[in-house]
């Protein structure tokens, strides 16, 4: 069965007056005990648990950092129990080892019942107190997906789209996108559907092509290519460019300095397909 689930943002916790950041942690805390069984899932957790001390203030703590005092303490009312599972990684429990756990996954404590987990993309600004063993002591870093990931991820997008082919379709560009799209992030690859939709609308189509899919993926891979943006920003940078190295015949005769053109007859190196973080 199910258990309740707490998810916050630790940005949610940071207020200009002193006393309401923890007044919250407080309030969370006692609601998740009321709860439980339940986990709370803290994002951006560098937010409020970045290192303490360097505010630059006259001295004494300020209101982030009687936050994270208040969440410490918090964490520190977590009993520890035999038999239960260890922390997690960017998740945390006061709790011992357990070999039946080859994924270190934390699990509460028998007396309080909450599982507390966090994510972060800078863990080396966490505050040192707050990884310490018992606390956030173990660390899952999630990686890029890989080839069937991507398919996996692709496929969710894609399904919120309408393609040429109908929804048959949809597990052979899923996987052929997959393929050619190494190293892309699960928000590259969404990008990669909403960008092969704005493609499909601009030529008026009602349903995304392959080649709407192929335009996006190499978007998203290289940048804006100049032939999709003739009406918007770099799109006449574009057909300049392409016209001054037709018209150089092969050397560099009539490209304009800012261009690369020079007098002494050496030869440039220039593309017709400029790409770059320019949106179009």
């Amino acid at each position: 069965p199910g258990v309740p689930f707490f998810a916050v943002a630790a940005s949610e916790f940071v207020e200009l007056y002193v006393g309401r950041g923890a007044a919250r942690v407080r309030s969370l805390f006692a609601d998740a005990r009321r709860a439980a069984p339940c986990v709370v899932f803290i994002d951006e957790l560098d937010a409020v648990g970045g290192r303490r001390g360097g505010s630059g203030g006259s001295g004494g703590n300020d209101e982030r950092d009687q936050t994270l005092n208040q969440l410490l303490t918090e964490m520190d009312g977590f009993d520890s129990a035999v038999g239960i599972k260890p922390n997690v990684v960017n998740g945390a429990s006061n709790a011992s080892s357990s070999p039946d756990s080859p994924l270190a996954t934390a699990a509460p404590s028998s007396s309080t019942g909450v599982l507390l987990l966090a994510a972060t993309n800078r863990p080396e600004v966490l505050d040192p107190a707050l990884v310490r063993p018992g606390r956030l002591s173990r660390r899952v870093a999630v990686p890029l997906p890989d080839e069937n990931g991507r398919a996996a991820v692709l496929g969710v997008h894609l399904a919120k789209i309408r393609l040429e082919g109908g929804s048959g379709s949809l597990p052979a560009e899923a996987t052929r996108l997959a393929r050619a799209g190494a190293g892309l992030s699960g928000a590259q690859l969404a990008d990669v559907a909403n960008d092969a939709a704005l493609l499909a609308l601009r030529r008026g189509a009602t349903s995304v092509a392959s080649a709407d899919l192929d335009a996006a993926l190499e978007r998203v891979l290289h940048g804006v290519d100049g032939r999709y943006g003739g009406a918007a920003a770099g799109g006449g940078i574009a057909r300049a460019l392409r016209g001054a190295l037709l018209k150089s015949g092969g050397g560099d005769e009539g490209l304009p300095s800012w261009l690369g053109g020079s007098d002494d007859g050496g030869k440039k190196k220039g593309s017709g397909g400029p790409r770059g973080p320019v949106s179009a």
